[in-house]
């Protein structure tokens, strides 16, 4: 099996994860859809679209029952979001989380069987990039000793993913991608999670009522 490229993990700045908690605060979007919001603004802005289509990681447990069961209920939901171009970033936030809200209903349909769909019916099994936000408790405490998590592979990657390890209780974002080693080289992988940083650190520097065209600036 090919490993896939993982790029050197990026870690936001004390002041920028707490512009953009704040500002996330002010708009009552949470922390994981501000951060998608902005992945897929960043794909508007590398792909030059005003319409992008990518995955987001669901974790399958909607209810609290289904959250104590032990069993592979993860998997990925499609969005495809349409911008206008001459919207407030607000609004664009807001256009993103619409539609994050809506095929979140689906979350139960599993990614094995939307591939075989798109295979049957569009000759293609991958969906395009994808986002996942692990923004759970991931402590490990051994008496006074504390463990350190870090993640070293999810699995196998059709094109490139964007991992943020989002810590609550420390108020910290870090950032890597993962990509396909048919698709990207170690350079490429850096440079799409690098550049993916620091639009997310121009974004958090602006206020929401700016214009779109402001943050491709």
């Amino acid at each position: 099996m090919t490993t896939n490229r993982l790029s050197p993990t990026t870690t936001c700045r004390i002041p920028v994860c707490r512009a953009l908690l704040e500002q996330g605060s002010r708009l009552d979007i949470s922390p994981s859809q501000l951060l998608i919001a902005m992945t897929a603004l960043y794909l508007r802005q590398s792909t030059g679209s005003d319409e992008v289509a990518f995955g987001f990681a669901v974790s399958g447990r909607r209810t609290r029952k289904l959250q104590g069961i032990a069993a592979p209920m993860a998997g990925i939901v499609p969005l495809r979001v349409a911008f206008d171009p001459a919207s407030s970033i607000e609004e664009a936030f807001q256009r993103v989380v619409t539609a994050f809200r809506q095929a979140l209903r689906h979350h139960r349909y599993r990614y094995e069987d939307l591939r075989r769909h798109l295979t049957k019916t569009q000759n293609r099994s991958e969906i395009g990039p994808v986002v996942n936000i692990l923004d759970f408790d991931r402590s490990l405490n051994f008496g006074n000793s504390r463990g350190v998590v870090h993640t070293l592979a999810t699995g196998p990657i059709d094109d490139i993913g964007y991992f943020f390890d989002y810590r609550p209780g420390e108020g910290s974002i870090s950032l890597c991608a993962e990509a396909s080693p048919a698709r990207y080289t170690d350079q490429e992988a850096h440079d799409r999670a690098d550049g993916l940083g620091r639009f997310i650190a121009a974004g958090a520097a602006l206020d929401s009522g700016s214009p779109l065209k402001d943050l491709n600036s």
